[in-house]
């Protein structure tokens, strides 16, 4: 693929090859020197969206907040009015809140580099700034959404601990395993662009069987066949017990989130990075 930048006399030369891992020393190096572009890009990409303004925040907080209050209604009539215990809507919150920022990061990722097509073919630049940018983005989206969490756990009888702070690490696991899947889809889209398409349908599902609308105990009994295979039931189980419980979890628990998230993060960053020379011709 041939292509001259418009007012410009340079062409540029875009050729598929077999792909291969970049100079890691060299491509990092690149995305520490240019980690500006990725803020600049991220707060271009909120301005965009109001999302700087005060009703841009408000949505921000309604969309996570709706969803709440739709499925508590659903998980109440279900179970009959059975009381479901004081903490079960700061649980909720949470686990809706937590699964928003997954969710997010996943759907930005799928389109990070295609939305991205003339910074592709006309800059050249470490394409995993997209990916770190579209993360940046979802980030700020996710912060609003903390001081709800605390005003709703405090209203229900939560009592602060300092337990409650290992909510910072497993939220950071959280984070890493975004991040993975994040670069993972960013690069299935461009080569099989129907991916994103199909995420409502695989988020919705994957939130079903994730310990969001119940607690990680209370999973049932038909779906503890999957759950060595799906990584939030430890991810957010950890973060349930951190944030809304304020207990420690077992070892194994950080342990297989931890495989987890940075299994994501490799897989996601080597798929990424292994085929980001045949960008600009899949694009």
């Amino acid at each position: 693929m041939r292509v001259t930048a418009a007012g410009s006399d340079v062409l540029q030369v875009f050729e598929s090859n077999l792909g291969g891992l970049p100079n890691l020393r060299t491509y990092f190096r690149q995305l520490w020197r240019r980690r500006a572009f990725a803020t600049e890009l991220s707060r271009a990409t909120l301005k965009a969206e109001n999302s700087d303004t005060v009703i841009g925040q408000l949505w921000l907080l309604l969309n996570p907040l709706l969803q709440a209050g739709i499925y508590y209604m659903l998980v109440f009539i279900l179970s009959n009015g059975k009381n479901r215990g004081p903490d079960y809507l700061a649980h909720l919150l949470a686990g809706i809140f937590a699964f928003t920022f997954l969710q997010g990061a996943m759907s930005s990722g799928a389109v990070a580099v295609t939305s991205a097509r003339n910074l592709v073919l006309n800059t050249p630049f470490p394409r995993l700034l997209l990916v770190i940018a579209a993360m940046r983005t979802n980030f700020r989206r996710f912060l609003p959404t903390i001081p709800i969490f605390f005003v709703t756990f405090l209203a229900t009888g939560g009592h602060p601990r300092w337990e409650q702070l290992l909510a910072i690490p497993a939220f950071a696991l959280l984070a890493i395993f975004s991040f993975g899947l994040c670069s993972l889809l960013a690069t299935l889209q461009l080569f099989f662009r129907g991916t994103v398409g199909l995420l409502p349908f695989i988020t919705r599902m994957w939130l079903y069987i994730s310990p969001v609308l119940y607690f990680a105990e209370d999973l049932p009994s038909r779906f503890r066949m999957i759950q060595p295979i799906n990584p939030l039931y430890s991810i957010l189980g950890a973060w349930g017990d951190t944030a809304v419980r304020g207990q420690i979890p077992e070892l194994h628990v950080w342990l297989t989130s931890a495989a987890w998230a940075f299994g994501a993060l490799a897989l996601g960053m080597w798929s990424f990075m292994s085929k980001e020379s045949d960008f600009a011709v899949r694009i």
